[in-house]
């Protein structure tokens, strides 16, 4: 494929910066009269994700491209909409102290997830006929949605019925979490984002940089994550924080030194690996904090447009990181 393709899947992620526009007109449907919907909510949302799934064996990848995206771009219409409620369910149920093992959890199972998908997964893709991986596909996630029907069910206040993106937007404390989600996004993902093209331009290997960029740095990632809630737990979350972020800095700049310089891929993977640790400490602490800033009446919605500012960063970066790249090659 070629790189105008392959650049369009961050347009895939677009479904997610948008939730902030409707998240609160499915937060009302979802406690309209006091009826808690959202497991038939995130029921439903599962299972047309399993039907766009099923639908992409009757594409061919090489030709239809552009007819793949777009389901691929309604499936994750309804992934990031059965996110939105089950954000505001962990949020209406989560108590202060447990918002730190909440982070560290997701972002452990987000890099088993990595792993998975980027080892084990693309072997069975190569092994089995693509009708019949995505039909397993299908089936594992209609197996996950089985989990949608334990508890907990939302524990929403009465009265909290009423969210809207004005609404969202006059709490001090998402205005908080906007700046703060700018300021910290920003500094982390655009300057990451040029790591493995760097990593590229300066003669490593693919593999090599697709090692440490995946299975190596998700693996520091999950280290990162439990080192982070006893750090959180003994220590006021801000200094932690400020701390881990001074590491990343100097992290970040000893991994530029080592590409221009030294050259040296065990230690560069070392670097890198070790800030990519750093980061999931940082990160574990922003969702903590995000969390709690959201809380009350509209967390589901509070929480989506935090979340639509860090996935329009992530989206931004990726085209300044390919702008850059292009820009360096002349």
């Amino acid at each position: 494929m070629g790189n105008d393709v392959i650049g369009a899947t961050m347009m895939l992620f677009l479904p997610f910066v948008m939730t902030f526009i409707y998240a609160p007109s499915l937060e009302r449907f979802q406690h309209k009269k006091g009826q808690n919907r959202e497991k038939r909510l995130i029921l439903l949302c599962g299972v047309m994700v399993a039907i766009c799934y099923a639908s992409l064996g009757s594409f061919a990848p090489q030709s239809q491209p552009f007819a793949m995206m777009s389901v691929l771009l309604l499936a994750m219409f309804f992934l990031a909409s059965a996110e939105i409620i089950y954000n505001g369910v962990i949020i209406d149920n989560m108590n202060k102290e447990g918002l730190v093992e909440n982070g560290s959890l997701r972002l452990i199972l987000t890099y088993i997830a990595g792993i998975i998908a980027t080892s084990g997964m693309l072997w069975l893709l190569q092994t089995l006929s693509q009708t019949s991986y995505l039909l397993m596909g299908v089936c594992l996630l209609l197996l996950a949605l089985s989990i949608v029907w334990l508890p907990p069910v939302s524990n929403h206040k009465d009265g909290d019925v009423s969210p809207s993106i004005l609404k969202s937007f006059k709490n001090k404390n998402v205005q908080q979490g906007l700046v703060f989600s700018l300021v910290i996004s920003l500094t982390l993902r655009l300057p990451f984002s040029q790591l493995s093209p760097l990593m590229i331009d300066s003669g490593f290997e693919m593999e090599d940089v697709a090692f440490w960029g995946g299975v190596g740095s998700c693996i520091l990632g999950m280290v990162g994550s439990v080192v982070a809630v006893w750090a959180y737990k003994h220590f006021p979350t801000q200094k932690v924080m400020l701390l881990v972020f001074v590491f990343y800095v100097f992290g970040f700049l000893g991994f530029l030194a080592h590409i221009f310089y030294f050259q040296s891929i065990l230690m560069l993977g070392i670097i890198f690996s070790i800030t990519m640790a750093v980061m999931s400490v940082l990160y574990v602490g922003i969702f903590s904090v995000w969390m709690y800033w959201c809380s009350g009446e509209g967390s589901a919605s509070n929480y989506a447009l935090l979340k639509s500012c860090d996935y329009f960063v992530f989206i931004l970066s990726s085209f300044v990181s390919g702008f850059l790249s292009k820009w360096g090659e002349r």
